[in-house]
């Protein structure tokens, strides 16, 4: 799905871009059902698929909720002792990425930096990667103990690599990046194997909307 005019052809990405900031949940590894069944289960009162979802339309650090619970999670400090990561945890570490990705992630680390910006810990996703042997072909991964909001870890990029949002490429499976990268001037492209339907995905004006792994592959 192509939604707006773009100088984007096959085979270009890493011609129109230097970095690459990769969510992680629902674009690498495959734990939408693993997080919605913790939220629910945590939570004060059951707690939709749907209504999951819509919690990540926005910054989830942000988000206001009126279960307790939620919104317990969301102000705590966000460290390996939190309740929610001490349950996630072990879960998380049995979770597989999805097929291709290695493959994707392999192709384009030759042709620029990688680095995963992500709303989990990031030592969790530290031993994610290299449990599947793709630790190396990232440069960085900042979690939400670096800083709760993906904006601020993208400026956190654009000091650390003296590089302009312009550089950067953000891939994603949820409006709320969407709408933060656009803040951060970052281009972006939409994976529909997320946490994110195509149609919420679509208001958040990405590049382009992939149904595939291959696909990334392809660009």
């Amino acid at each position: 799905m192509l939604l707006k005019t773009n100088k984007l052809t096959l085979k270009s990405v890493k011609n129109n871009y230097k970095h690459f900031l990769f969510d992680f949940d629902g674009v690498i590894a495959d734990s939408f059902e693993a997080c919605y069944g913790l939220c629910d289960e945590l939570a004060s009162g059951p707690v939709t698929r749907e209504e999951y979802r819509r919690m990540h339309e926005g910054n989830i650090y942000e988000l206001e909720s009126e279960d307790e619970k939620i919104a317990e999670s969301i102000t705590s400090e966000l460290n390996e002792e939190h309740f929610y990561f001490k349950k996630f945890i072990p879960i998380m570490l049995e979770i597989s990425p999805f097929d291709g990705m290695g493959e994707v992630v392999s192709s384009w680390s030759q042709g620029g930096s990688l680095h995963v910006i992500t709303s989990s810990l990031t030592s969790i996703v530290e031993e994610f990667l290299s449990r599947h042997k793709l630790r190396d072909d990232f440069q960085g991964v900042y979690g939400a103990d670096v800083h709760p909001s993906k904006l601020k870890k993208m400026e956190t990029i654009f000091e650390k690599y003296n590089t302009s949002p312009s550089d950067c490429l953000m891939v994603t499976d949820t409006l709320g990046d969407l709408r933060e990268a656009e803040r951060a001037g970052v281009d972006a492209v939409a994976v529909s194997w997320g946490f994110h339907t195509p149609e919420t995905l679509a208001k958040g004006n990405p590049l382009k909307i992939l149904h595939s792994p291959q696909e990334l592959l392809d660009l």
